[in-house]
């Protein structure tokens, strides 16, 4: 089956509903809501009116199916990306604004089809990866020698155009899993705000080439927020892992003293209800972001949502984890690479990422200062049998917040690892058996620790805390 291209004459900033064959409308929604491997040939043949037979009369397989999706995704934004620099004035300003404009509308307007295409990049066989790939790269590609070409005749001042480059992208991705068409902010609002961003990245400001860009915000009222404390909004908070658990515990724990959160997980409707229990227990404000941590888009994307709302940030709570027991004879090098990129790859790239809001919140509130609490565990402080791996990455995560507070605590921003033994949450029933509930640490436990971290001054750094059970030695979990 064939899909007909977006026409070479169309106006790039003018978006309709997706228009393709009801297969790939089918197919769209079906990966969106189950993925690539959750849905079958006859769940697409039920959505799109269709028999199996009728389904295989025009796609000869469902890896058929998923590489037409894609390419017909990745071909729209294409299109409208060579659209937008043919419009646009030669000087590499000009370009650069309307290719970043570009990536932000597509993101937007065709979130569901970016979405799908990210996540099931995997999913795609050998050959038509490769083909996907090179599509991807060439949209790459153009963003590089604008910023390339603005870096070598002066109007860019940044000395990694590269890494800018790929950094203003993934800003851009990681819109299309947060921005909802009903949120508060205006499009055009959001777009300039991004703008903004992306060209202090690249190091253009407002007033001339060369000069680096500052972010400048207007005060937005907001729900719950009293006229005495407009100057002085409540403070702010990213919390991932926020749909259950002790992620969810910290949330409606500082949504209960009025804080501003933006709430971060995987599964978008436990997300949603915690995020309306966040509303009711007193939050000034709850956004909240469906989203997988561990892809590479999405830390970033978790940033992204918090800084299109809010200049600062008084809190990065790191909750989102997961764990794997086996011995590390055979242990399978999947489930270790799933580990560090959610326990100790995925907090990296946040904490890089949130810096400058988090600096901000401490020069904002010197009395207060800005604080990242990341939930480790007690197997990265004691050996653990069968959890080498997941102690392994919660060392690094305890490492990376030593880190943090020998590099910025001077300026107000700290860092404390939480190291508990087994708490009991979701995540330690497969131990049950041995260590019961009742004997597991409380989730309430590990929110009171977090939140009188948050009551101390900066003055005082806490590079961890080791909590364990009652009944143990200490040195396990």
């Amino acid at each position: 089956m064939t899909t007909e291209p977006m026409s070479a004459d169309s106006n790039w900033r003018e978006y309709g509903p997706f228009e393709s064959p009801r297969i790939l409308d089918a197919a769209l929604q079906a990966f969106h809501e189950h993925g690539y491997h959750g849905t079958t040939t006859r769940d697409l043949a039920r959505r799109s009116g269709l028999s199996v037979p009728g389904v295989y009369h025009y796609y000869p397989s469902k890896q058929d199916i998923l590489v037409d999706l894609m390419m017909v995704v990745i071909d729209e934004l294409l299109t409208r990306s060579r659209q937008a620099l043919e419009s646009a004035s030669h000087d590499a300003r000009s370009r650069f604004d309307a290719l970043v404009e570009s990536l932000l509308r597509f993101h937007m307007y065709r979130r569901t089809g970016a979405m799908v295409s990210t996540a099931e990049l995997r999913s795609l066989e050998p050959g038509n990866r490769e083909r996907y790939v090179a599509k991807r790269d060439e949209q790459q590609r153009m963003l590089d020698r604008v910023i390339l070409e603005g870096v070598r005749n002066g109007e860019f001042s940044t000395p990694y155009p590269e890494h800018a480059s790929r950094a203003i992208v993934s800003l851009c991705v990681g819109v299309a899993s947060w921005y909802r068409p009903d949120g508060t902010l205006p499009v055009e609002a959001l777009l300039d705000r991004y703008l903004t961003i992306a060209r202090s990245i690249v190091g253009i400001g407002e007033g001339g080439s060369g000069e680096t860009a500052s972010m400048t915000t207007t005060t937005e009222p907001s729900v719950g927020r009293s006229a005495a404390t407009d100057h002085e909004p409540a403070r702010s908070a990213i919390v991932t892992g926020a749909s259950r658990g002790i992620g969810r515990g910290i949330a409606l724990a500082l949504a209960a003293r009025g804080w501003r959160l933006t709430l971060a997980a995987r599964d978008p409707n436990r997300l949603a209800a915690v995020a309306a229990e966040a509303e009711a227990a007193g939050a000034a404000q709850v956004d909240y972001i469906d989203v997988d941590l561990a892809t590479p888009d999405g830390p970033a994307a978790v940033v992204a949502a918090h800084a299109a709302r809010h200049d600062s940030l008084d809190a990065l709570v790191l909750s989102a984890g997961v764990g794997s027991a086996a011995p590390l004879d055979g242990y399978p090098v999947s489930r270790y690479e799933k580990q560090f990129a959610l326990n100790t790859r995925a907090p990296f790239l946040m904490i890089s990422q949130a810096l400058p809001l988090l600096r901000a919140a401490a020069q904002r509130r010197p009395s207060s200062g800005a604080r990242v609490i990341a939930l480790a565990s007690i197997g990265g402080v004691y050996a653990e049998p069968s959890l080498a791996v997941y102690g392994a990455a919660k060392a690094a995560l305890l490492a990376l917040c030593r880190g943090l507070n020998a590099e910025e605590s001077a300026g107000g921003v700290t860092a404390t690892a939480i190291a508990p033994g087994y708490v009991d949450t979701d995540m330690s029933a497969w131990v049950r058996d041995a260590v019961p509930p009742e004997s597991m640490i409380p989730v309430d436990d590990v929110v009171a620790t977090v939140t009188g971290l948050l009551d101390l001054s900066p003055r005082s750094v806490i590079n961890e805390i080791v909590l364990s059970r009652a009944g143990t030695t200490g040195y396990q979990a």
